[in-house]
Formats: structure tokens, sequence, C-alpha cells
């Protein structure tokens, strides 16, 4: 309301700023609904801008949850205008209001009435956009899309999104390979959506990719002048490529990436020693890999603060971690196994990871199940 004795600008600013709608911007939709449940006053405030700024569609979401959401959507129109992300994440199991087409066309048309969305996840793709087709094409009209998510995904699905610009994140993970659709077409389709975004993407996200088909190029298969012009990402600061095939793969990532800190190696190791990436290496603050990956970093003296180990390491008490891991390592992740035969694992494994990294803060150690389990529980209360 517009206080008199204020100068009018002041006033508008207070306005804009309301306290009340600031707090809520920051609460999450299962906190806002209860918070909305709470009284009339709140429930007027919240219902009609917060209710739908978050849409996540999991497997837990029931069929009577999704015929109330759709609804709603279609009675309160202007609440769907604040909508910033939607997630459909249905991967793994067979989901019930999946198998209609009558759901599966809700959720195409639920697209139209998000004219401001910046985030979309679509983890099951290919059971979505296979009946409507035009869900990829409303991609095309959110103007304000920053961040995209898709897998389970075909060669033909990504045709539509290969002129979507813009874009500040990208994941493309667990394609869907068929005959039709081998590896190259598949690559082809990503690169270019990529190559699309190259001016403003920050971080690149792929799993279960080909890297040999040049979607991010090889030194081996390109110019150095034409590589140095035309495949630089110059914004890029995250880099994962997770359990991507990468035979035959050289790449150049000083040049290509002068900007990534946060690195997650494919699983095929033989660019490590192809291609000098001294320099890309001494950038990173985390990265997730192998031990041999590791070493390289260490070597070219990464100042890393997280640290993912990909491998499990057996448990030895000659294994120098301080050979592999800098001593500035915050975080570390790791995972451990034995053979029967060593009941004596103590907190042995645990002091060498200590003494070389005196600086770290957060440790997880993962033991597969058996007789480790309880020692590894007491060796961590002894330890503190």
């Amino acid at each position: 309301m517009h206080n008199p004795t204020l100068p009018e600008k002041l006033s508008l600013i207070i306005q804009l700023c309301d306290p009340d709608q600031l707090t809520l911007c920051m609460l999450d939709t299962r906190s806002l609904v209860a918070l909305a449940l709470t009284c009339k006053h709140l429930y007027r405030l919240i219902s009609p801008f917060y209710t739908h700024r978050h849409i996540y569609i999991t497997n837990d979401t029931t069929t009577a949850h999704m015929k109330a959401f759709f609804h709603s959507a279609s009675t309160n129109r202007s609440a769907m205008v604040h909508t910033r992300s939607f997630l459909l994440k249905t991967s793994g199991r067979r989901v019930g209001f999946l198998e209609e087409d009558s759901f599966l066309g809700s959720i195409a048309r639920v697209f139209d009435l998000m004219p401001n969305a910046r985030f979309i996840a679509l983890h099951d793709m290919r059971r979505l956009v296979h009946p409507y087709p035009q869900v990829l094409s409303a991609l095309l009209k959110f103007p304000r899309l920053q961040e995209l998510e898709l897998s389970r995904f075909a060669h033909v699905d990504l045709a539509a999104l290969v002129n979507l610009r813009g874009l500040r994140s990208a994941s493309f993970h667990k394609p869907l390979y068929t005959q039709f659709s081998p590896f190259p077409l598949h690559v082809s389709n990503v690169k270019r959506i990529l190559l699309a975004s190259r001016s403003t993407l920050e971080e690149i996200s792929l799993g279960d990719l080909d890297l040999s088909f040049n979607l991010i190029s090889s030194q081996a298969a390109d110019d150095a002048a034409v590589y140095g012009a035309d495949m630089k990402w110059p914004l890029v600061r995250s880099l994962r490529l997770f359990r991507c095939e990468a035979l035959r793969w050289t790449p150049d990532l000083s040049l290509a990436f002068p900007l990534v800190r946060c690195f997650e190696s494919p699983d095929h190791l033989e660019w490590v020693d192809c291609v000098d990436n001294h320099q890309f290496f001494s950038r990173l603050v985390s990265l997730r890999g192998p031990l041999q990956v590791l070493r390289v970093a260490k070597r070219a003296g990464a100042k890393l603060a997280r640290v993912v180990v990909s491998e499990s390491i057996l448990i030895d008490w000659d294994l120098r971690l301080c050979d592999y891991l800098p001593p500035c390592v915050r975080i570390l992740h790791l995972e451990t196994w034995g053979g029967l035969t060593e009941l004596e694992f103590s907190h042995k494994l645990l002091w060498n990871v200590v003494r070389a990294m005196p600086n770290l803060e957060y440790l997880r150690l993962e033991i597969p199940s058996g007789k480790f389990c309880d020692v590894y529980l007491t060796s961590m209360v002894s330890l503190m």
C-alpha cells in the first residue's frame, strides 16, 4: 500500500521488496503448501503465485496427484506463469499415469503454460516425446530457458532442438541406441545443440556417450588452427563425462576449456597419456576419476579441494595416497574393498587418509556389506 509520507520512488521500492514474498521465494514447494494451509491470509498470498514455481514429477507421484495438478494448472493459469523449473523423472520402472495417453497429452499441454521456465529436465524423454513430439517444439518457445537435462533419448528426438540457443547448463545421459541410430548420429545432434549455445554454456554433463565421434574435438581429427578458432568453450566451468567412451579420443582440454574448474573423467584413460593436458589439470579444484587421473592432476600442481575416486581401492597398508592426492583436499569420496583374509582391517587405512590430507573436513568411505562394516564403524569412532 502506498504511504503518503514517503517519496513515491521509495514507496514503490518497498512494495517491490515485500519481505513476505522474499521469504517465500526461498522455500521449497512442500514448505509453501504447508505454510499456505495455516491460515487464509497466507493461503491467498501463496496460492496464486508460488505453488507451481517448481514442478517435480517422480516415481513417487501418484495418479491422484497428477489429476490434482492438471486441474490446478488448468484453472489457475496465472500461477503457471511463475513456474521456473519442471522435472519429469520417472525412469527405472513403469509409472501408472505415464501409461495413459491422456496424462501424456496433459503434460505436453502444460508446457504451453510455462513461458518463463528456466530449467527443464526430462529423464525419460522417449516415453513422453514419441507420442507427443510437440513437447520439444515447445522448448524453443521458452525465451528464458537456461538449463536443460535430457536422458533416455533417441537421435530423432533431438533434431527439433538443434537451434536451441542461450543455454547455460546442458546435460545428456543414457541415449537409446538402435541399428537406425548408432553412435555417430546421436553424437552429431548432441554436438549441434551444444555448439548452438557455445558462447553461453557454463556446465556440460554427458553420460554414456561416445567421445570418439568428435563430440569434443580431438587433435587427431582436427587441424590445429581450426580447432583453436571454432572449438573453444570460453565460459564452461564444469565438465562431466560420466561413463563416456573415450577410445581414440585425444583432446586438448587445455585449449578447448580454459575456465573449467570441475571435471569428471571418462572411464577410458588412453587420452590421459596421448595429449599433454598439464595446464588443464593444474586449474582444477574438483576432480572425479581413477587413481591414474588423480596422479596426473597432482603432478600438474592442481590444488584440489574435492576428490571422488571412481575406482575401488584394495585395502592395502602400502597404498600411499599422498602419491595421488594433494594435501589441500577437503572433501574425499573413497570406495574400498578387501579379501576375506584381511580381517585385521582397522583404523590404519583411515589414519593413512588423515596423514596424507591434513586439511580433510569430510570423508565418505564406502565399504561393501559384510564383516568389514562393523569394523569400519568401530574404526571411525576411535578415529574421532
